[in-house]
């Protein structure tokens, strides 16, 4: 938002683009294949939640879960602003 009000579209998109890839990573590509469990998934390689144990059992593929992990090493910097 800021880049936007600033004038600064090419930042803007570029951002917009690596959004896109993080939810992508985060939720199992455009199909959304791991919405909610890879969104629990990357709370836990967070440190948000301890475990990964939920009631619901939604799917969770080991390609979700690489991508994830994949996206935690290299969206550190807005994952973990404080540093981890």
């Amino acid at each position: 938002m800021d880049a936007v009000a600033a004038g600064k579209l090419p930042l803007a998109e570029r951002l917009q683009r690596r959004l896109v890839r993080m939810n992508q990573a985060a939720y199992g590509g455009k199909k959304l294949a791991c919405w909610l469990s890879g969104l629990k998934k990357l709370m836990v390689e967070m440190g948000v939640f301890p475990e990964l144990e939920e009631l619901l059992n939604y799917p969770l593929s080991p390609s979700c879960i690489r991508a994830i992990q994949r996206m935690v090493k290299k969206d550190a910097d807005v994952l973990f602003p404080q540093g981890n």
